[in-house]
């Protein structure tokens, strides 16, 4: 279960926590305790719920074998970061994963590159819903790469959220699947 959210942004960023403490504390975007969640903000993992048998990880070291297209290079040579999230053997996430990306108009006419893998262990379940937000209502870019690795067994339902403000955000997303034997995913 939820066990303590971890705020993880540095203590200089005092622009990122007034933007994290004005999300959390909205009527419009309230954070849903009923979920695991994950915010990053302007690009920069900023949030996330301490989970039992979930691993989140941060690195700089960038998949350079996933470059075979355009936007895999374009994403590794301009990620700042790549966040592993890791689910446990045997684990069964009751709450989906809701991972929001947050625009503010710090990134107006920008693109924002994510880079992020998710590792299901064996006989692991869990759902995961992508959501991009323009806090700001400002008109700015999302690259995203998300890797899927479903070792054995493990079941992983896959969403997208569209809110009303992701018309200002425009998002490429590639989605690959590392599925093993009797691995299950569904998207939407």
């Amino acid at each position: 279960g939820i066990s303590k959210a971890k705020i993880i942004l540095n203590e200089k960023d005092y622009h990122g926590k007034e933007i994290l403490n004005k999300f959390l504390s909205s009527d419009v975007y309230k954070l849903n305790s009923d979920v695991h969640n994950i915010i990053f903000i302007d690009g920069n993992l900023a949030y996330f719920d301490n989970t039992n048998n979930l691993i989140i990880s941060s690195s700089v070291r960038l998949d350079t074998e996933s470059c075979s297209d355009a936007l895999s290079s374009l994403n590794n040579a301009c990620c700042t970061n790549k966040i592993l999230i890791s689910i446990g053997k045997d684990t069964r996430l009751n709450q989906p994963l809701v991972i929001t990306y947050l625009h503010t108009k710090n990134v107006k006419g920008t693109v924002i590159n994510y880079n992020l893998t998710l590792v299901l262990n064996r006989f692991s379940q869990f759902t995961v819903k992508e959501n991009f937000i323009s806090l700001d209502n400002i008109y700015s870019a999302g690259n995203v790469i998300t890797k899927l690795e479903l070792k054995e067994g493990a079941t992983c339902v896959h969403d997208m959220i569209s809110s009303n403000s992701s018309s200002y955000i425009l998002t490429t997303h590639k989605v690959k699947i590392l599925a093993s034997r009797n691995a299950k995913y569904k998207t939407f």
